[in-house]
């Protein structure tokens, strides 16, 4: 055999199992690219879910804020008001009386009785 044959052999040899391992180097980092993709899709399912959750929780509580902020101003109406000194007091004319004895039969929760008593002495 010619020398520049083994050489070539040797070449082609050579260059065959670099050829190998460099598909066996790409399917093995495909795959792990693949694994990596579904564990960020599930990973990204659930901040979804938890950003939806959360934002769910962030309207109502909104919504608990503004009855909160309500159920302030009347009983600030209350408190700070003349008739309402004047009825604890023991001083109040028939004028300025609330009528509480009625609205306690009602069947009121006490934001709602708040607001009543609110309004009258505002």
């Amino acid at each position: 055999m010619e020398w520049s044959l083994v050489v070539f052999l040797i070449a082609g040899m050579v260059s065959l199992v670099l050829l190998m391992g460099i598909i066996i180097f790409g399917v093995k980092k495909s795959s792990e690219y693949k694994e990596l993709q579904k564990l960020f899709g599930e990973k990204d399912k659930d901040l979804n879910s938890t950003v939806s959750e959360l934002r769910k929780a962030l309207k109502e509580s909104k919504g608990e804020n503004a009855q909160i902020l309500e159920r302030l101003k009347n009983l600030e109406a209350i408190v700070t008001s003349e008739a309402w000194d004047s009825i604890q007091s023991g001083e109040d004319a028939e004028t300025t009386r609330l009528h509480i004895e009625v609205e306690e039969q009602e069947e009121l929760n006490d934001s709602d009785k708040a607001a009543r008593i609110a309004k009258r002495v505002r």
